[in-house]
């Protein structure tokens, strides 16, 4: 357990570290560019998809899974116009002297007000999720469908936004441990020359969360269900991706008596590491915090 604690406190350490901050923000540009290019010219087939997917479910399933939808969005909305405030007002009091640590700082804010507003709907949801029922019972059909189709479209190009940074963090993989390594345990050995399997593990292991999505596209308009399948998803992907990552660049091999006695704290890590999907921009830092807290798990092992 103290190895585990200790993995995350290094792992969120390192989030402003100069070589998480230049991989993750050099990710998060290739990803606004390639997807920002896609979204434009696929967004309104999107939207028809979402559209005809919608058509076919009862109005109960769209209403209640629609409340749902808004009411993790204005979630997100809260997050980001409050962590916005507050650097607006603590920007002359305080930035000058946190311009050291700025990123360490603003993911402090960030995870901070994510726990706040959790709580504040954790103990209000229902009141919450029942003012949007009556919100979208009071509006006519057709714009809740086009709403909700947006929502829809919007977690799609998302998704794929999660995909894509999962794949780019795991292709640079070596090259990120390697620099982490160089600073943290510069006389230890590396095995870099097996980024070809990484590669070829990383696409099979993307090709079957696009499946499994698929599988399980329609479980996503039942509430509450959805979020589990959502951070199921996540998680396997980061973690069966990344452990083979970490594990070839430290022992060259994939250990799976290492995985199996400690599939309990890899599970943890890479569960902690899916909650940053549900933050934008943050998000870009998920596939290295995971890569930072299992690759410091499995020095301590060795050590």
């Amino acid at each position: 357990m103290q190895n585990f604690i200790e993995s995350i406190i290094f792992a969120f350490k390192n989030l402003s570290n100069k070589t998480t901050i230049k991989y993750s923000m050099s990710s998060g540009i290739v990803i606004g560019i390639l997807w920002g290019i896609i979204g434009i010219f696929l967004w309104p087939h999107l939207v028809d998809f979402s559209s005809f997917l919608i058509a076919i479910l009862p109005f109960s399933i769209i209403r209640s899974n629609g409340a749902l939808m808004l009411s993790t969005f204005i979630w997100i909305q809260i997050i980001l116009i409050t962590f916005a405030f507050i650097f607006i007002f603590s920007n002359e009091l305080f930035l000058e002297k946190l311009k050291k640590r700025y990123i360490k700082y603003s993911i402090t804010i960030s995870i901070f007000l994510s726990i706040l507003w959790g709580v504040v709907w954790f103990n209000n949801g229902d009141l919450i999720y029942k003012q949007f029922l009556k919100l979208l019972n009071y509006l006519p059909f057709e714009m809740v469908e086009k709403g909700l189709a947006y929502l829809i479209s919007f977690y799609i190009i998302y998704t794929f936004i999660i995909i894509t940074n999962i794949f780019i963090s795991s292709v640079f993989s070596y090259n990120f441990l390697e620099e982490i390594q160089d600073k943290y345990f510069p006389f230890d050995e590396a095995h870099t020359n097996l980024e070809y399997k990484t590669i070829k593990k990383t696409t099979l292991d993307t090709i079957i969360f696009l499946s499994l999505s698929i599988i399980l596209f329609p479980l996503l308009f039942i509430p509450l269900l959805n979020l589990i399948i959502l951070l199921f998803l996540w998680n396997w992907l980061m973690k069966d991706t990344i452990i083979f990552d970490v594990m070839t660049f430290i022992y060259g091999k994939i250990d799976k008596d290492i995985i199996s006695q400690n599939k309990y704290q890899f599970v943890g890590i890479t569960f902690i590491g899916s909650l940053f999907n549900f933050i934008p921009i943050f998000n870009l830092f998920a596939p290295y915090f995971t890569q930072l807290a299992i690759y410091y798990y499995l020095k301590n092992k060795e050590g």
